[in-house]
């Protein structure tokens, strides 16, 4: 028999942060897995433990100098957030940190807590633009109460899904998991987890950043759980070149990874990197 699973918390966005602060053996724990290096980074798994099957409320937590309310289970990017913040993503962290100045654009498809659109905010020294989409309601309140806690105002927050065509769309929440939360019924079905429909605005990329007066993007990060091909392609295909992104971080499943590396290959973009999620490419 596995370890029970506790019940997701849930996320209070009417009290003021700091109302939720760890415990001193949690904040002891937790300052310790911040300092881990990646060589030990197993260790973090089990430092984390009490937050993760024990704490029963949000949590408040300074995280990259910024004033963060996290909730310990029911979403990966923000328990990897808690327990180790400078393990998150490095490369394609430390390509944001090479490509992104004050002036910037970074368009976060897909932008489930934030964690890519805070970072992207740091590197720009809050002198950036940043348009972040997520259509999961529950998820933009989160991110919407970090925002405000921090007073960040340069983040569009944008309730809308993307795919090929505009109308509207059932998005697959995983309330479990919300990072798994998906348009593909296929991916859904694969990756499991009780499910609710949830009925989302849609529209393409092209239009949103249209819309929103974008002409220019440095970096576009896309991580929507396997419908990125048909959001990418509509974009690549009518967009104008002066609009293409510099710089690309795409997440891939093994069913979409052929046609996101053609899509880009096929307009000039070289592959950077492979990460454990993610495709890294470049323009040129």
């Amino acid at each position: 028999m596995g370890r029970p699973r506790a019940p997701v918390p849930e996320f209070d966005d009417q009290r003021p942060w700091g109302a939720y602060p760890p415990s001193a053996g949690i904040a002891a724990a937790l300052a310790l897995s911040h300092r881990m290096p990646a060589a030990l980074s197993a260790l973090t798994k089990l430092l984390r433990r009490p937050v993760k099957y024990g704490w029963a409320t949000p949590l408040d937590l300074e995280v990259w100098g910024l004033k963060l309310r996290l909730l310990p289970r029911g979403n990966m990017s923000e328990q990897k957030l808690y327990t180790s913040p400078k393990l998150f993503d490095r490369d394609e962290f430390a390509l944001l940190a090479q490509r992104l100045k004050p002036g910037g654009v970074f368009v976060d498809v897909g932008a489930n807590a934030g964690i890519y659109s805070f970072w992207a905010h740091r590197c720009m020294q809050g002198q950036g633009r940043i348009v972040a989409v997520e259509p999961d309601p529950e998820m933009r309140r989160r991110l919407s109460f970090n925002l405000h806690s921090n007073g960040i105002t340069a983040v569009d927050l944008c309730p809308v899904a993307l795919s090929d065509h505009e109308g509207t769309a059932e998005l697959q929440v995983n309330p479990r998991q919300r990072g798994q939360n998906t348009l593909d019924l296929g991916e859904a079905q694969r990756a499991g987890g009780a499910r609710e429909s949830l009925t989302v605005p849609l529209t393409t990329l092209l239009a949103l950043l249209q819309c929103k007066g974008v002409a220019k993007v440095d970096v576009l990060k896309i991580d929507i759980e396997g419908h990125e091909p048909p959001v990418l392609r509509h974009f690549l295909t009518h967009a104008p070149e002066s609009m293409w992104p510099g710089a690309v971080i795409s997440e891939f499943k093994d069913q979409t990874a052929a046609d996101i590396l053609g899509l880009f290959a096929e307009r000039g973009y070289r592959r950077r990197e492979t990460t454990k999620l993610n495709f890294i490419l470049e323009r040129g």
